[in-house]
């Protein structure tokens, strides 16, 4: 079985202010070309296949979908932008970055940047209007942080970065709660061109956390855990001229990390068990990409920059 992704060289749907499109059911077209992954087979996939269809034969089903790429604009850029988003809330002063030659302060500002979306967002009944700008804010954070290396280090790596969430009126009754078994499929390298499951979930999870050094999002209790299987996926992929592959050895160093980090920044006390399998780095594997390499996969997203449809077929 196959999960595809649709491309053309034609816009359909919508776009909004913050680079989302959105296809509805009566937008979806074939397109001119396809990205396609074989599926896996485990109870995982099988459960997101299923939402999948139920999803797909839906009249009200959407696809919302995001392409981004870290060399499209530069670090000063982008805080300028988010700075002008935070005028446009509005929010105090304080909450803006500045660009100093200080790495790990520019990401304390992000998570505090972050942390505020999360609690607007959910809890301050924002307007549509404001709920646009957080949005916005939300894209900017994790755009700034994918580019933080390159402008400190003066690194020129170039990461594609695709999320499609596929949902329908019915689909928060279709979503299956993620098991045990199915969080211990969850891997850390996720930017390898594969097909992995979406995090849908506003905020952060104890991964991010420590991948950004957030200590405060710990103090504050706020971390949030994917949950759920649905009909959302992402791809990700690093620019090196070839496909990052697997390596085991690398999941297993990250997690002595993340397990360090944890113990020294003691978040047991705050009732995060990283031991448990909820708690695993990485997102969960759904499928690899076929008939592709990397030059293939790079040149068909740059001339078929739009996503039509997505579909799960039996065979190619």
């Amino acid at each position: 079985m196959y999960y595809c992704i649709h491309l053309s060289d034609q816009h359909t749907g919508t776009i909004d202010q913050n680079g989302t499109n959105t296809v509805r059911s009566i937008d979806t077209k074939q397109g001119n070309a396809t990205l396609t992954w074989q599926l896996l087979d485990n109870s995982t996939v099988n459960k997101f296949v299923d939402i999948t269809k139920s999803v797909a034969l839906s009249d009200s089903r959407v696809i919302d979908w995001n392409y981004y790429r870290t060399d499209n604009i530069s670090l000063p850029s982008l805080v300028e932008q988010l700075n002008s988003a935070i005028d446009a809330y509005p929010l105090p002063s304080d909450y803006k970055i500045l660009l100093t030659d200080n790495k790990e302060l520019v990401y304390e500002q992000t998570n505090r940047v972050h942390y505020a979306f999360e609690k607007l967002l959910v809890e301050s009944n924002p307007s549509n209007k404001q709920k646009e700008i957080l949005e916005r804010l939300n894209k900017l954070v994790h755009e700034i942080e994918h580019n933080i290396s390159n402008h400190f280090d003066n690194t020129v790596d170039t990461e594609h970065f695709i999320v499609c969430r596929h949902t329908c009126n019915e689909s928060v009754n279709l979503y299956k709660k993620l098991t045990d078994e199915d969080y211990n499929r969850f891997i850390f390298q996720n930017e390898t061109g594969d097909l992995f499951l979406d995090f849908f979930t506003v905020g952060k999870d104890l991964g991010h956390a420590f991948m950004s050094n957030d200590v405060e999002l710990i103090k504050n209790k706020e971390i949030k855990q994917q949950s759920l299987i649905t009909a959302s996926v992402q791809i990700g992929v690093v620019e090196e001229n070839k496909f990052l592959k697997y390596d085991s050895t690398i999941d297993i160093q990250q997690r002595k990390q993340y397990e360090n980090w944890c113990q020294l920044n003691d978040v047991e006390s705050y009732g995060y068990n990283y031991t448990e399998p909820m708690y695993n780095l990485g997102r969960c594997k759904l499928g690899t990409l076929v008939n592709e390499t990397y030059q293939s996969f790079v040149n068909k997203l740059s001339n078929y920059p739009y996503i039509t449809n997505v579909s799960i077929i039996d065979d190619i």
